[in-house]
């Protein structure tokens, strides 16, 4: 099952196309990297994924479902964000920190992905606890 599918993506901001007909999908267990120089569109695309940068044409699917239905169910750990983060942070808080799509209800989502909170969570990104 794909857990993610783009298709024919496209993203134009301040009158410029900055995404022109990007296609992916990534699988249940699979990783996907994104590489590029500065300004490529790596970002734009995750941001357009999660719903956070509006999308002139192309579909978006997460486990099956329209990416525009899941939103408030999506995670985002942004690399650099406005709240002062009280550091050091473990990574049992960072990895959870993209669970809170709902702050108080992040279950929905964790549920779509077979996600469990705790050890499960960061077992399932790869980093042990």
């Amino acid at each position: 099952m794909s857990v993610l599918t783009v298709s024919g993506l496209r993203v134009d901001l301040a009158g410029r196309r900055v995404i022109d007909d990007a296609s992916l999908s990534v699988g249940a267990g699979e990783f996907l990297g994104l590489l590029g120089p500065n300004g490529a569109g790596k970002t734009t695309l995750l941001r357009s994924v999660l719903g956070l940068v509006p999308v002139a044409a192309g579909r978006i699917d997460i486990a099956g479902h329209r990416g525009r239905d899941l939103r408030r169910q999506v995670g985002y750990v942004p690399q650099r964000h406005d709240v002062a983060w009280d550091f050091p942070l473990d990574v049992r808080t960072a990895v959870a920190t993209g669970t809170r799509a709902e702050l108080d209800r992040p279950e929905p989502w964790m549920a779509t992905f077979g996600v469990r909170p705790g050890s499960p969570l960061l077992t399932s990104v790869g980093v042990s606890a």
